[in-house]
């Protein structure tokens, strides 16, 4: 029994029976009863061991206590199968904690009604706005289209905390009602609706800011009607299998708000699609969408310090009316196949094709602080964009039918002389473009070395920030005293990463033998600890964080300057700083190679220490999309550039299993092509994965790997 339970059980001190009398607790619900519920067989009085307050065990229990308004908090007992499916026609307030038990709907749907309006009651006027809570409950075998809980009244705002799914069923078609998503939400179960109603769908969704929602869905799995609001703190993950993961109904304008974070998978449909709606993405806001469409609906506008990561396999921004990313905004837009911004008739989802085609519909005002960079469609996996434009970068443009642009109005004359909507595949800006954009002003130039920039200092410090951009690590570099303090905090890093590192740490001596390593996994909490690692010229220290481009901060406390980091970073020490380096410590690296529904093709198993590489081969179709060229290829060369090894996999070819042995030395070269290598191709030195490009090439040494491509 719940601690909130104990609790009201604590304060009753008076016999059950006196409790009866002197509340005077009814032998007939208070409440509408329609008399073909019968007293005694659809509903039974429940265990009161408290005023207000019912311990259920069965439907009739539970039927009694939800209409009684004498009865506020209701307690599940035990798991209840619902034999019948009933209206709840509600007249007060009410509570039901399922302590962690399950109410199976056995294929029904609950009905909830306000019964507080004038058809009900003629001498009530207006209508009473009632709150349904539900807390730490699962449900399954619900009915299809209704879902668990279905309402038709307005004036019912629901709470949904700590619920989870055990089977495919829907959590609620809240009609015109408000919903209040907190604790933990969770749908691992794929929705199978054929209605496309949404695992949760409501007038007004709201994730309260410490709400985690996880919900999987073959169509829709949040389906607001007026707004759906992400509060900061809350963390929204989302995948649709064959729909759109967000979705409005045609006739609706919703406005999703994010102030947490969002990520969407939704690979054919939407990510987002909010119809004639609008979608703002605040500061601070982390919002990840891939899609067949990233997003569909009117207006678009990221605000300053928002961060907006869209890919997808066809249009990216399928625009009604306008996007606006203000300056200050982290932004990546990708498509692989067709356009970033398409637009579409804003009086009508489905982008029928207008009277007039060249007719204005989308305009786009998109700025950037650290300037942009752009990428050639189908070329979009380059290591480098294929245009720059200088930061303070300011653009206005306008997309009329059939996806040609109007004039462009930009303080970039190379923008608007350059970009076409229909050649570029990927636009980056704000923190995406740092990189890759060089600052216009006149600054002092690093010191080079023979493998990169080398940084100057004796102090070095960096800052891991996690969910939230909450700090749960740092480490402090001082050459002086020849150590490394790296500090774990009382936290849980990112609670979207589990069972895997988020965060590493690894140092190496001059050998490359491993001195140290910390792994700071994503999802559970970890006690404070803090540690002393000597350094010496020569060793390498490897700093790798998922999501570096906001929350990895390497700064010199001596001058304040900071740094710029990736997702994956190696500093060589010396005694006047660090050089950053390609160099890949370790003995033991694990190539592999997957291609169409990451099925794994081929693997290469690097062992240094024995000198040899492992080849194997798997039987499988490749991706039978890419026919008639290398989708991917593995060529090792000697110390001298002779090919000892070569093979290349051809699209839609059938493979043969294989596995044989080769050798390797130090000096020779290894070089991997992969068409798809963005999550196609990983390289890992334990459970660390390296970014690997469309063409690597990395030279054997005595301590590693060292990436010369």
């Amino acid at each position: 029994m719940s601690v909130k339970m104990n609790n009201v059980l604590k304060k009753v001190s008076v016999p059950l029976i006196a409790v009866g009398i002197l509340f005077a607790i009814p032998s007939t619900p208070q409440a509408i009863v329609s008399p073909e519920i019968k007293e005694g067989i659809d509903y039974i009085k429940p265990h009161q061991p408290a005023p207000g307050v019912a311990l259920v065990n069965t439907q009739p229990e539970f039927l009694w206590a939800m209409l009684d308004i004498t009865i506020k908090d209701i307690y599940l007992n035990k798991d209840i199968k619902l034999a019948k499916a009933y209206q709840y026609k509600l007249r007060s307030d009410v509570n039901i904690y399922g302590n962690g038990h399950t109410l199976d709907f056995n294929g029904k749907s609950a009905l909830i009604e306000n019964s507080t309006s004038s058809r009900h009651y003629p001498k009530v006027t207006d209508t009473t706005n009632l709150n349904v809570r539900f807390e730490n409950l699962k449900i399954k075998n619900t009915d299809l289209y209704g879902g668990a809980f279905n309402t038709f009244s307005p004036e019912i705002t629901f709470y949904f905390k700590d619920v989870s799914q055990l089977d495919s069923s829907k959590l609620i078609k809240g009609g015109l009602s408000k919903i209040n998503l907190e604790g933990t939400i969770s749908a691992p179960y794929e929705v199978k609706d054929d209605f496309d109603t949404g695992y949760i769908s409501g007038n007004h969704i709201i994730a309260k800011s410490n709400a985690k929602v996880n919900l999987k869905s073959m169509y829709t799995a949040i389906q607001p009607h007026s707004s759906f609001t992400i509060e900061k703190g809350a963390n929204i993950n989302l995948t649709s299998t064959r729909g759109s993961a967000i979705d409005s109904i045609l006739e609706y304008s919703p406005v999703l708000t994010n102030n947490g974070q969002l990520h969407i998978d939704a690979k054919q449909g939407h990510a987002v699609g909010l119809a004639s709606g609008s979608m703002i993405l605040n500061a601070g806001s982390d919002t990840q969408l891939n899609g067949k469409t990233a997003v569909a609906t009117n207006n678009l506008t990221v605000k300053s310090q928002a961060t907006l990561k869209a890919s997808s396999s066809a249009e990216t921004l399928q625009i009604g009316k306008s996007v606006n990313i203000e300056k200050g905004a982290n932004f990546s837009i990708q498509s692989t196949t067709t356009d970033i911004f398409r637009t579409k008739d804003p009086f009508d989802a489905y982008s029928v094709a207008l009277p007039n085609p060249n007719t204005v519909i989308a305009s786009i005002d998109m700025n950037s602080n650290t300037g942009l960079a752009t990428w050639k469609k189908g070329a979009t996996n380059a290591s480098a964009p294929h245009n720059t434009y200088a930061k303070n970068f300011e653009s206005k443009f306008s997309i009329f039918k059939p996806n040609n642009l109007k004039t462009i109005d930009s303080n970039n004359k190379n923008f608007g002389n350059t970009f076409k909507n229909k050649e570029v595949g990927k636009i980056e800006g704000g923190s995406f473009a740092t990189k890759f954009v060089k600052d216009e002003t006149p600054v002092e130039l690093p010191e080079e070395s023979e493998q990169g920039s080398f940084l100057k200092g004796k102090q070095f410090n960096f800052q891991m920030n996690g969910l939230s951009d909450a700090e749960f690590a740092t480490m402090k570099i001082d050459l002086d005293k020849g150590k490394a303090t790296i500090q774990q905090n009382n936290a849980e890093p990112h609670w979207y990463f589990p069972n895997k590192a988020y965060a590493a740490i690894l140092i190496y001596d001059e050998k490359g033998n491993q001195v140290y390593e910390k792994n700071f996994v994503g999802r559970g909490w970890v006690p404070k600890e803090i540690k002393d690692v000597t350094l010496k010229n020569g060793y390498t220290i490897n700093v790798i964080h998922q999501e570096a481009n906001n929350r990895l901060k390497l700064t010199n406390p001596t001058t304040t300057q900071s740094h710029t980091t990736h997702q994956i970073n190696i500093y060589e020490v010396t005694t006047n700083g660090l050089i950053q380096t390609n160099s890949l410590k370790g003995k033991q690296f694990n190539l592999q190679m997957s291609g169409l529904g990451d099925s794994e093709f081929a693997t290469l198993l690097i062992d240094l220490e024995k000198g040899i590489a492992k080849f194997k081969v798997n039987g499988v179709i490749l991706n039978p999309y890419i026919k008639n060229m290398s989708y991917a290829s593995i060529l090792i060369q000697d110390e001298n550039g002779n090919q000892t090894f070569s093979r290349d996999f051809f699209g839609g070819s059938s493979l043969i299993p294989r596995a044989f042995d080769m050798t390797l030395k130090p000096g020779y070269t290894i070089t991997v092509m992969h068409q798809e290598a963005g999550n196609h191709l990983k390289l890992t030195n334990k459970n660390i994965t390296y970014k690997a490009q469309g063409t690597n090439k990395y030279q054997v040494t005595t301590e590693g790997l060292l990436k010369i491509q």
